[in-house]
């Protein structure tokens, strides 16, 4: 059972399913390498003579033949290559499928903190506006304030409404967790994500110089593109043959009509086939739908890469907007409500103000502390987006696979 976020992480890397199964595909696609650089199955053939046919020799009787296709040079080695690249693609996409999943377990972390410390400090102004319905209370016992016992009740009753939404607006995350864990949905949260930590994420960034060069999204792209430059070699050489050989043995009685040295002697003979690739309108329309493919292919990457810095630049403004809307409701506003509160409460409890105006006080109080807790949480998905961007995952660079299960 894990104790922290990064044992949580760990825990998801092990066990989600998406992500075995993006390492399983990567696995399938590494045995088509040996089999795209294998020659064609040899093929043995058999002929029987119904008829026997004579010979001066003796009469043939069957026939056995093996023969070996061979492609023309270098489409072996091409086809290869496009299953090499294939694998690096499906590797790629592992790489991109676990980013994904750190990334969502930080931010499903982040909003089920949220969450929880946004309950606790409402819990918090309903002891406050208990502890203040007794002097109000106090006051009614003395034929003052009736109203305020009845703002008291009111600002309690939807206190514990947006306590209760909040409670329901865990329920997906739940759910959602639970199943990046491959686990029943309603399973109970492990109990350290109970905590309220409040921290905004010690984490650090760092963008390299090779952060979109070796990005997953990237290395899949390069690696179609590669592909498909194989793919339009291999379909220029369709346009030559390709060659089979063989080899026959006949099978001759040595019942003849004629005394020999050869009598009954089978004979052996060696052929050669080549096909004849000469619909030149099929094989130009190969080529033609190759080209496309690899043009294609790289337009997808020049977007990708424009993707990723639209991506990076919608993340940094995300964060630098959290950190100053955190700063704004740490140093300056939240200060002023609190003075604001206290003031109000020292007015209504010396009579100087309503209640009314001590509740507006409390709600606009509530709702700073509830953005500055946003603002803290935006900046904890603002560093998992970018940690997902940048490439800070160490097997993000590697390009030997690690097995996900140890």
């Amino acid at each position: 059972m894990p104790v922290n976020l990064e044992g949580l992480i760990n825990w998801a890397l092990e066990v989600n399913q998406g992500l075995q199964s993006s390492w399983e595909q990567w696995q399938a696609n590494l045995e088509a390498i040996p089999q795209a650089s294998a020659l064609p199955d040899p093929m043995i053939r058999y002929g029987y003579f119904i008829r026997e046919v004579e010979t001066r020799v003796g009469p043939q009787q069957q026939r056995v033949g093996l023969a070996q296709t061979f492609p023309w040079f270098g489409k072996r080695a091409l086809a290869t290559s496009m299953a090499s690249e294939q694998a690096i693609e499906a590797w790629s996409d592992y790489l991109m499928q676990k980013r994904n999943l750190i990334r969502e377990v930080r931010s499903l972390w982040a909003d089920w903190e949220y969450l929880t410390e946004a309950t606790a400090i409402t819990r918090d102004n309903i002891q406050l506006v208990r502890r203040l319905e007794q002097v109000a209370q106090a006051r009614l016992r003395s034929g003052k304030d009736a109203l305020g016992v009845v703002q008291a009740q009111l600002t309690l009753a939807r206190l514990e409404e947006q306590i209760l939404a909040l409670i329901d607006r865990k329920g997906p995350i739940q759910a959602r967790l639970n199943g990046l864990l491959n686990r029943p949905s309603d399973t109970e949260l492990p109990s350290f994500m109970a905590s309220t930590s409040g921290s905004t994420g010690d984490w650090e960034i760092i963008e390299s110089e090779t952060a979109w060069a070796e990005h997953p999204r990237i290395l899949q792209k390069q690696a179609v593109i590669r592909r498909y430059e194989a793919a339009t070699q291999l379909a220029r050489k369709q346009r030559r043959p390709q060659f089979t050989l063989g080899l026959d043995l006949i099978q001759t009685d040595s019942t003849g009509n004629m005394n020999g040295s050869d009598m009954g002697k089978d004979p052996v003979m060696v052929s050669a086939m080549f096909n004849l690739p000469i619909w030149e309108r099929k094989n130009r329309a190969a080529v033609a739908q190759a080209e496309a493919k690899e043009a294609s292919a790289r337009h997808a990457l020049v977007e990708a890469m424009n993707q990723l810095n639209a991506d990076r630049s919608k993340a940094q403004l995300a964060l630098s907007d959290a950190v100053r809307r955190q700063a704004l409701h740490q140093d300056t506003l939240r200060p002023l409500a609190e003075s604001a509160l206290q003031v109000a409460e020292q007015a209504y409890r010396t009579g100087q103000s309503t209640f009314q105006e001590w509740i507006n006080a409390l709600q606009l109080l509530l709702e700073l502390e509830l953005s500055q807790l946003r603002a803290q949480t935006d900046q904890k998905l603002a560093h998992a987006n970018l940690e997902q961007l940048l490439g800070t995952v160490p097997e993000a660079r590697a390009l030997t696979p690690v097995n996900p299960t140890h």
